[in-house]
């Protein structure tokens, strides 16, 4: 029972009983049932990140068919085809384009400059598969660090 001053209790003596002299537990509990209920609805929230789990490497390995392969470069100027700079998308999906052609089960392998953000990856990628390229693969370099 909550307490106002000596004039809240029975008798009127401005004593409380013997079994009020107790610390009120019930704030305590209050705050006990709002901690559950809200773990009990962030644990069945959604999980707003992916789950991505990267394979590891010892060592790089040459793809696994032979094809006709064209290193495309990604660089903070732009596209590099095959040592030739390329001017910007266009001109990059219009040479992709051309060389698949001539190689039509050509092999584009991308190599990325790591300081490069990851959206610049992803735009080579629509630009590779509006230009028809159907095998395209990363190049990665070796940093010893899986065998670890």
């Amino acid at each position: 029972m909550i307490s106002a001053g000596p004039d809240a209790d029975e008798d009127g003596t401005g004593e409380t009983g013997a079994a009020e002299t107790g610390a009120v537990l019930t704030p305590l509990v209050d705050v006990v049932f709002m901690l559950v209920a809200f773990l009990l609805l962030t644990a069945n929230s959604a999980q707003l990140a992916l789950d991505v789990d990267l394979p590891l490497t010892d060592g790089a390995r040459a793809s696994a068919a032979e094809r006709p392969v064209a290193m495309l470069g990604v660089t903070e100027a732009g596209w590099v085809l095959d040592d030739t700079p390329l001017a910007g998308q266009a001109e990059t999906e219009q040479a992709v384009r051309a060389w698949l052609a001539g190689e039509p089960d050509g092999l584009v392998v991308i190599a990325v400059d790591r300081a490069l953000p990851a959206q610049r990856l992803i735009d080579t990628f629509d630009l590779l598969r509006s230009a028809g390229a159907q095998h395209v693969e990363i190049a990665a370099e070796n940093d010893g660090a899986a065998g670890r």
